[in-house]
């Protein structure tokens, strides 16, 4: 217990102070846009990847954008399938068995309707909340099932399991995967200067829950052996009390809601990244396409219908010179009204933003949960890989561009204190983390991919 709260203070500040750098470069590149902008309107709307355009150009914004993806469509990914596992679970024991598949399935039209009814952060804002209160039922739901199991509590506490390590650190960093939502909650506040107060606290509180549940269930169960706490105590429900089963189930469908309903908010930096590129990439395409088309038919009209004569009001004679009447194709404006909405959502705020690439992405996240149904190994490669890069290996990155950009700017420093302090440790801070990221991104993926095998040999 004392060295898995270690390691999740740690790895808690460390993700914190990189999320903290990748906000004090945005609101560097807000100052250098308002001091060359004539206009003293700057766009606050300033995402993870265009840091990394700032930094080292198009390829490494290239990288941090399928990084983000990545991890957030994993976190989607596995939202879907803990919804289907845990419902599965509770049907299963009131019920009779049935594919985990078909409530994922029953569950895809709800996430629909919260991901294109609700497109903007603010919007989402009474979704959260509701989400945040199922979230402390489930901790009181399962504050009862402790209470009643805490008399038959193991003897011994679980022991410090070395191979293991990597396999929970990459856990903790899905958990922490929260920094591809710092920069858009920062522009969504109504006061962005407020947001450093507001996220220190929200850490504290989160680090501090993290801890305190962990240890808990892992005081009054014993080793906990699966990614949900809730599946665990179905796992073993044969050695819990005779009433702790209702609980369970109970605690399981509170925390399921509360998962459907937090689904929205992964996917918004998903969408800040690929919404400007397919609309950019491909609807600019079939635009284009649609303007050669009406041309065309426009062009065609017009040759068809100038060769009728029409006469003028003072009774002009016909022939050639008399006026011609051109007809023009009237446009069906309820269609393009009811064509603008599915393509286009202006209130999202986000550039390209559309139900149909939202819809898109919910589709493809249902897709891969029903073909990969683990959830503990997609947690654990999700935060190994793409999470250990976006948290842990991008932001040293771009401080370092950071630091090399203010020393180029500025003049020689004075003396080798001020170069030690101004340059060398600030260098030698993030050359240290990057360092530790590439090992924890290495041997985290390296231990993930292995579990993944053996979950399928056991399985065949």
């Amino acid at each position: 217990i004392f060295m898995g709260i270690i390691t999740t203070i740690c790895l808690s500040f460390w993700t914190s102070y990189n999320c903290w750098t990748v906000v004090v470069l945005k609101r560097h590149i807000m100052m250098e846009r308002r001091s060359t902008e004539t206009s003293l309107i700057s766009n606050t709307n300033i995402t993870y990847a265009e840091l990394g355009y700032w930094a080292y150009g198009k390829r490494f914004r290239t990288i941090i954008s399928s990084c983000i993806c990545t991890l957030q469509l994993a976190v989607c990914t596995v939202y879907m399938s803990f919804i289907g596992e845990n419902l599965k679970v509770v049907f299963d024991r009131w019920f009779h068995p049935i594919s985990h598949i078909w409530f994922i399935v029953l569950s895809l039209p709800g996430i629909v309707m919260l991901v294109c009814g609700f497109p903007s952060l603010k919007a989402l804002v009474p979704i959260t909340a509701a989400a945040t209160i199922t979230l402390f039922m489930g901790f009181g739901l399962l504050g009862v099932i402790v209470v009643q199991e805490w008399k038959d509590r193991p003897d011994e506490l679980p022991r410090f399991n070395l191979p293991s390590l990597p396999i929970a650190v990459c856990a903790i960093l899905y958990s922490l995967e929260g920094i591809c939502l710092v920069l858009p909650l920062e522009s969504a506040m109504l006061r962005p200067a407020n947001f450093g107060k507001v996220f220190v606290v929200s850490m504290v509180c989160v680090t501090f829950i993290f801890c305190l549940v962990s240890s808990i269930c892992v005081v009054t169960f014993g080793e906990v052996t699966n990614g949900s706490i809730t599946a665990f105590l179905l796992q073993r429900q044969e050695d819990l009390e005779e009433g702790a089963l209702f609980w369970i189930l109970l605690s399981n469908t509170v925390c399921s809601v509360s998962v459907m309903l937090t689904y929205p908010l992964q996917l918004i930096p998903c969408l800040e990244l690929l919404a400007p590129w397919v609309s950019r990439n491909l609807l600019r395409r079939n635009q284009d396409t649609n303007n050669e088309l009406l041309d065309y038919n426009s062009s065609d009209q017009m040759k068809k219908y100038s060769t009728t004569n029409y006469n003028t009001m003072d009774g002009g004679g016909g022939g050639m010179g008399g006026d011609t009447a051109v007809l023009e194709p009237r446009p069906n404006r309820a269609a393009n009204r009811r064509r603008s909405s599915f393509y286009s959502i202006e209130s999202s705020g986000i550039p390209g933003d559309s139900n149909a690439l939202r819809l898109s992405l919910v589709v493809f996240t249902f897709l891969i949960a029903t073909v990969i149904p683990n959830v503990q190994s997609i947690i654990s490669l999700a935060g190994a890989f793409a999470g250990s890069a976006v948290a842990l290996l991008i932001p040293p990155i771009l401080e370092l561009a950071y630091i090399q950009r203010t020393r180029d700017d500025n003049t020689a420093p004075d003396g080798w204190v001020d170069w030690c302090v101004s340059w060398l440790l600030p260098s030698l801070r993030c050359y240290s983390s990057l360092l530790f990221g590439l090992l924890c991104f290495s041997i985290g993926t390296i231990a993930a991919l292995i579990d993944i095998v053996n979950v399928y040999k056991a399985k065949n």
